[in-house]
């Protein structure tokens, strides 16, 4: 075995790569353990890095640093691609409001970190882990990261100081958010039934799902043999015509009685333009209906099919954009969106136009999760393993004990404030309010919570809603304010 004990120094690269592999492997198997309905996920390769990187160091900083950024990207690009088309339309339908929940949310959640990190003199990096674990952003992690180490006048354990108020921060930040949830749920005297009742109530006159037009579409046609289907565009030709240019009712007979786009129920607009993966509600006669589906393809080959030379255009322009100096009045040093913010805002815009000319921005739903988990478990393994060697002696620490305070009324004071004026003030639904506060600290164990008491998509709704613009704001305020703390 002594070939395996000489392997960092005979083969570097296979010793990295299969620790990152086993580190994956345990901290995934960590996370699938499910209490009461909640469990890590791959958020448990945090963990098993920092056991793995405590006990040993065995993979040099460069491979650390590559590793980490390039699951970063994976993962933000992997979720922008996948909101980008519901996101503006959402955005325009009730999305300002929740948006301005939301924006109230994280700039709480900053100034207060920054007042606690004042009072008890935490330091300026580790403020901003506090804040990025507070709020379980890993894009804000990887953007206050990138902040520091830019600086010149910055210490060389800014960056992993930064991740390790983070890692300390995170396990109660996850704990912070559930709690805040049930107990706003109990003071505001919640009863959910009764608010998913009443949401429902409130959209059948207004704006009834697709399968209602489908309903009274049947029910008014003296068609015996009518029929309804879901039908997925994937014919390039059609892309980007409105539903209006279409003309399905002229010509196949049929009528279009809604659309879902990346989970976001759309009503026939004729002037609704047409993605690839939009799933078409159509109505009437089975042979209409057949060449409705030919005309829009419905092909599930081409549907199933990952577009590799889109995706990786996309990411180079997300670097580039990342990479592109902004001045902000008052700060001595540009700002940066990062390669976090970067490949996010390209890759919403992407996805919201759909394609440019025969380049189809479009993945699998199946593909896309994969490249999100495969790269967040990158990042959260080069995260832990870094932060590893020096964890368990700061946590229990006075300056571990500050940040776990410090980070738990980040994560609940917000949070609550929050709730408390959305329900007072707004009179929002709460399950509308609960995809809110989960999309607001961008933690899916939350929004799974929320689906569980709730039992109803409008969660899911407004936590997509919310969520980029949430990642994008993190992102920004993090990079903010390491430039400002630092001077």
């Amino acid at each position: 075995m002594t070939w395996l004990h000489q392997l960092h120094a005979t083969e570097p690269v296979a010793q990295a790569i299969g620790i990152l592999a086993l580190v994956c492997v345990a901290g995934m198997s960590i996370g699938s353990i499910r209490i009461r309905n909640v469990e890590l996920g791959t958020a448990g390769v945090l963990f098993a890095g920092i056991l793995t990187g405590y006990f040993t160091n065995p993979i040099d900083d460069q491979t650390l640093a590559f590793t980490k950024e390039f699951g970063l990207i994976l993962f933000v690009f992997a979720i922008g691609l996948q909101l980008g088309p519901g996101f503006f339309a959402a955005l325009r339908r009730d999305g300002l409001q929740l948006n301005a929940l939301m924006l109230g949310i994280v700039l709480a959640g900053s100034g207060l970190a920054v007042l606690l990190g004042w009072l008890l003199r935490i330091d300026s990096p580790a403020v901003l882990g506090v804040l990025s674990g507070a709020s379980t952003s890993t894009p804000s992690l990887g953007a206050a990261q990138q902040a520091f180490a830019a600086q010149p006048s910055a210490s060389a354990q800014a960056a992993s100081l930064v991740a390790l108020a983070y890692a300390v921060t995170y396990p109660v930040a996850i704990v912070g958010i559930l709690a805040s949830l049930l107990l706003l749920k109990t003071l505001l005297h919640v009863d959910v039934a009764e608010e998913v009742a009443a949401l429902a109530a409130a959209r059948r006159p207004g704006c009834p799902p697709p399968r209602d037009y489908c309903a009274l579409a049947i029910e008014s046609s003296d068609v015996a043999n009518v029929v309804q289907r879901a039908v997925v565009v994937t014919h390039k030709s059609v892309l980007g015509l409105t539903l209006g240019e279409l003309g399905l009712e002229d010509r196949s007979g049929v009528v279009i009685t809604g659309v879902m786009r990346a989970e976001v129920p759309l009503g026939p607009d004729p002037g609704l333009r047409i993605k690839f993966g939009d799933v078409v509600q159509v109505v009437g006669e089975e042979p209409g209906v057949e060449r409705a589906a030919k005309l829009l393809g419905n092909s599930v080959r081409e549907l199933n099919e990952t577009h590799f030379i889109p995706l990786f255009v996309g990411i180079a322009l997300g670097v580039i954009l990342g990479t592109v100096p902004i001045v902000v009045p008052g700060l001595a040093q540009s700002v940066r969106l990062g390669l976090a913010g970067g490949p996010l805002l390209i890759a919403l815009v992407l996805g919201r136009l759909g394609h440019i000319g025969r380049l189809v921005f479009y993945m699998p739903a199946n593909t896309n999760v994969a490249f999100r988990e495969f790269g967040i478990a990158l990042f959260f393994a080069a995260v832990g393993l870094s932060a590893g060697p020096m964890f368990f002696k700061t946590v229990f620490s006075t300056a571990g004990l500050s940040w776990l305070a410090a980070g738990l009324c980040v994560t609940v004071v917000p949070l609550l404030l929050g709730g408390y004026v959305a329900r007072t003030v707004l009179h929002m639904n709460f399950a509308v309010l609960g995809g809110v506060l989960a999309g607001s600290v961008t933690d899916p164990p939350a929004l799974a919570f929320v689906n569980n008491l709730t039992k109803s998509d409008a969660s899911t709704l407004a936590y997509v809603t919310v969520y980029p613009l949430t990642t994008l704001l993190r992102i920004l305020a993090a990079q903010m304010l390491a430039f400002t703390l630092a001077r």
